[in-house]
């Protein structure tokens, strides 16, 4: 395929621009997922079209075996040596949305910031892109201040990538955020009969990894009263040969442990420090994939890699291409293991997972007549189920069915209980310096804790069971009593609490006993408290009797310290 030069200013690539540039040596385009996606070209300066080649320009290339033609826009151009010159432009999408201007603006959902985005007024400045999504969030965005497009679209926090994860796709002036680029395929990557170079990632150096642990405990007197056996990593296979390490646990430790319990803890750290990293780079035949259409593969796709002399067989996620424009080739294709990215996985779907609610306080100076009750939350977005608010109101209300606007945002229905609206008197509203706890339900504001002393009280039997039609007083304690069993009932949660735990190499196992459980439960939800920089999770298969084992890393690296965090434990399990 021969690359072509168009204007600046081009946005429809159906002809040949100025001219087809036949005198290129070379043109490669190299594309990972949400990275670069950029093309580097030489050619010779007697090329007919050389003065078009401008920075600023654009030339257009097929990136791959199954996209059309893309747009990339000259960055460089190197001096001439040797009578040609080495050009590098990158994709239209990552150069114009530099240059782009988007305004400060709120919306509550992914579908509205996509409508957003596909609409003028959003910019300062004129937008050539259209924008499409797969995905779906009850999720909001709110940008407080200007920033340009490709902020917006990833990289930086509040962006889109950040709060809704996802992988994006380009074409020209077209952008689409996907659940998930690629396919699952069959196809079989394997050296020796097809695959013609392998490259190992630096990751798969022995730095930070090892195959097996000798763990020691000393005492005050630093003699190690405890050594416990050679503690070997569950992948401690994939390496060529061994790398053994001594580990002083003796912190990890109030009193003298027996070995077992030495060696219980050794292999529980050296499972989390002997996995590899598998980022392979494969050049290859590309006329001898096993059961492989070669016109069809495609960044995203997922293949599987075999090459014996190294003892690697992966399923893994083709994450960049490298592709020779010229002949039509794949140069080389990197493919990253799928347990690599699962923290990317997780990290996406937290955004619009349930967590434990987000806590905040606000004065409302509001007069009494006036409906929709205004406050100001600095860093509050939009709202999430389960938060929760604490409003002291400086005057009662006196309009029936008031509302809730934070920052400015959309007025949201404050409610009493179910549907039912506070009215104009303080019986059934609020007096004046009342402060008011307020939880979103995904609907409305729901006054917590809603108390009517007119009414006299409901039985704890009929609140915990549900059963009885008539109005009623319920005392602070017996409503938190009955709230607590509907909640434990209905979503069959056995423990909720926050606590502070001490990490160390990333795990901390938690006695059973302090959960109030005699067995590990199928499924605990955990959340980071004033942490957004962290991941968790409740690793089920190394949990047991000792109690459950939880894990944190920050950014890929095991977390060391104190943590404190919310736990949920269920007694049911959902598919």
């Amino acid at each position: 395929m021969i690359p072509s030069v168009f204007p600046s200013n081009a946005t429809s690539f159906d002809s040949l621009g100025y001219g087809a540039l036949t005198q290129v040596t070379s043109c490669n385009v190299y594309e990972e997922l949400n990275g670069a996606y950029e093309l580097n070209l030489t050619l010779l300066v007697t090329d007919p079209h050389f003065e078009f080649v401008q920075i600023g320009n654009i030339i257009t290339a097929k990136p791959n075996m199954t996209d059309p033609l893309q747009a990339f826009v000259i960055e460089s151009i190197s001096k001439v040596i040797n009578g040609e010159v080495t050009v590098y432009a990158t994709h239209v999408s990552q150069y114009r949305t530099k240059l782009i201007p988007v305004k400060a603006f709120a919306t509550p959902t992914l579908a509205s910031v996509i409508n957003s985005l596909n609409t003028s007024t959003t910019y300062a400045e004129s937008c050539p892109f259209t924008f499409s999504t797969d995905k779906t969030s009850s999720v909001g965005l709110s940008m407080v201040f200007p920033r340009s497009l490709r902020d917006l679209m990833g990289g930086v926090e509040g962006s889109l990538l950040d709060i809704y994860g996802g992988e994006y796709k380009y074409d020209n002036f077209s952008i689409s955020l996907l659940q998930h680029r690629g396919r699952e395929t069959n196809t079989k990557v394997m050296y020796g009969r097809n695959m013609t170079d392998f490259r190992q990632d630096e990751g798969f150096s022995w730095d930070g990894s090892a195959t097996g642990v000798l763990p020691y405990w000393c005492s005050d007197k630093g003699i190690a009263n405890v050594t416990g056996d050679v503690q070997y990593s569950q992948y401690a296979d994939l390496y060529p040969y061994k790398k053994t390490v001594t580990v002083d646990f003796t912190e990890k430790f109030e009193e003298m442990p027996t070995k077992a319990e030495l060696e219980a803890y050794a292999l529980n750290w050296i499972n989390t420090k002997g996995l590899p990293s598998v980022t392979l780079e494969c050049s290859f035949d590309q006329f001898d994939l096993e059961n492989a259409q070669v016109n069809t593969i495609q960044l995203g796709d997922t293949v599987q890699v075999i090459n014996t002399m190294y003892n690697v067989n992966y399923s893994s996620r083709i994450v960049a291409t490298d592709y020779n424009v010229l002949s039509e080739v794949y140069n080389v294709l990197t493919v990253g293991d799928l347990k690599e990215t699962l923290s990317q996985t997780i990290s996406s779907m937290s955004s619009s997972s349930v967590s434990l609610p987000n806590n905040w306080y606000a004065t409302c100076t509001t007069a009494a007549a006036t409906a929709q009750k205004d406050i100001t939350l600095d860093g509050y977005g939009t709202p999430q189920v389960g938060d929760q608010i604490a409003i002291r109101f400086t005057y009662a209300n006196g309009k029936a069915n008031p509302t809730l606007s934070i920052n400015g945002g959309t007025a949201i229905a404050i409610k009493r209980y179910g549907t039912t609206a506070p009215s104009t008197s303080a019986a059934s509203s609020w007096n004046a310096g009342s402060v008011v706890i307020l939880i979103y339900d995904g609907t409305y504001w729901v006054i917590n804790g809603w108390l009517n002393t007119t009414y006299s009280a409901i039985s704890q039997a009929n609140i915990e069971a549900l059963a009885g039609t008539s109005a009623g007083l319920i005392t602070g304690q017996r409503l938190t009593q009955g709230f607590t069993h509907r909640v434990k009932e209905t979503l069959g949660i056995t423990y909720v609490n926050t606590i502070v735990r001490t990490f160390a190499s990333g795990q901390v196992t938690i006695p059973l006993a302090d959960l109030g459980l005699t067995e590990k439960p199928p499924v605990i939800l955990l959340t980071p408290q004033y942490r957004t920089d962290v991941n968790m999770k409740y690793n089920y298969d190394q949990s047991g009797s000792s109690g459950v084992l939880i894990e944190c890393w920050k950014e890929g690296v095991a977390y060391d310290g104190d943590m404190r965090f919310g736990i949920v434990v269920f007694k049911n399990s959902w598919s």
